[in-house]
């Protein structure tokens, strides 16, 4: 007798909205369900408590399997409390090796570098559902930085923000896509925003691999990697953003006239992404990150692995 059914969403707006999708279906099925997040920091964490439920059906949303350590070791773990790990899906690509344990292990694989994981759910699940519909394309608007859809913006900011994601999961769940509520928040987040916006460009060092300028910015976590990175580039001469976080996670942006593929990159870092924004976590420094002097030690741990790959 499975229990309830536990879904794993990335941090960011697109694993939200999928979320939210397969929120919607299991009310319908009279599921019960808990919602949870992972993140490049605390999937170690997340997956010690996977490992530990019992008789669980488990739907991984918008997460890259390369980030997890130890990933067939992990699946044994959750076999063993008559749990399994059911749907998985991610617009990352992964390694041939990596997909065929996933497809060995997991029923359901949707991985589609065209699509966000929103849309797989809803093509999936809620595929006649119209909030499912619209939930797709406002995460898709984010995800792939289309940026018609002004809702999208908003809500990545709300995530940031400190808002309670389970709350938010719950609401765009039922189709509320903006409210009151969330408006006065944002405009509070707004002038926090503003205030990271100014210590993460008063922080910038510059670094030249080959022809190209690189700018190492230190994020405060309210800074999304999306918003963090685009700042970066607007200023003059930068051909690609370099965002560290506290935590260790590195993410990476170009502009529209730079051709390095930064998927290549990222794989440095364990990570994934688009050819024009991708990321990862820095391994080998001292964890967190908590002042600039460890800021400017991780700089030059990263410089030395950029130097090797970008010429």
């Amino acid at each position: 007798m499975v229990g309830k059914h536990a879904i794993y969403a990335f941090e960011n707006l697109d694993g939200a909205c999928a979320a939210a999708i397969l929120v919607r279906w299991m009310r319908i099925k009279q599921f019960d369900y808990k919602v949870d997040f992972l993140s490049y920091s605390n999937v170690e964490q997340e997956f010690s408590q996977l490992s530990e439920q019992k008789q669980q059906l488990i739907f991984i949303l918008d997460f890259p399997p390369e980030q997890v350590d130890r990933l067939e070791k992990k699946f044994a773990s959750v076999v063993q409390n008559n749990s399994k790990i059911i749907y998985w899906n991610t617009h990352l690509k992964c390694s041939q090796e990596v997909h065929d344990l996933l497809a060995k292990n997991i029923k359901f694989l949707d991985f589609d570098t065209t699509k966000c994981s929103a849309i797989m759910c809803w093509q999936r699940f809620m595929l006649h559902d119209k909030i499912s519909q619209e939930l797709s394309a406002i995460a898709f608007d984010h995800e792939f930085w289309v940026k018609k859809d002004e809702r999208s913006a908003k809500l990545a900011d709300i995530l940031v923000s400190g808002y309670n994601r389970k709350e938010l999961v719950e609401e765009l769940s039922k189709g509320i896509f903006w409210s009151d509520k969330l408006e006065k928040l944002r405009e509070e987040y707004l002038v926090k925003k503003e205030k990271a916006f100014a210590e993460l460009i008063n922080n910038l060092q510059t670094h030249y691999y080959g022809k190209y300028n690189f700018a190492f910015g230190f994020s405060s976590s309210l800074l999304s990697t999306a918003d963090a990175g685009s700042k970066i580039l607007e200023n003059k001469g930068i051909d690609v953003s370099v965002v560290i976080y506290r935590d260790g996670k590195i993410s990476f942006r170009r502009n529209e006239q730079v051709e390095i593929n930064l998927v290549e990159i990222a794989k440095l870092f364990n990570g994934g992404g688009h050819e024009f924004a991708a990321g990862g976590k820095i391994s080998d420094v001292t964890l967190p990150i908590a002042s600039l002097d460890r800021f400017k030690i991780a700089v030059e741990h990263v410089d030395r692995l950029l130097r090797e790959k970008v010429r």
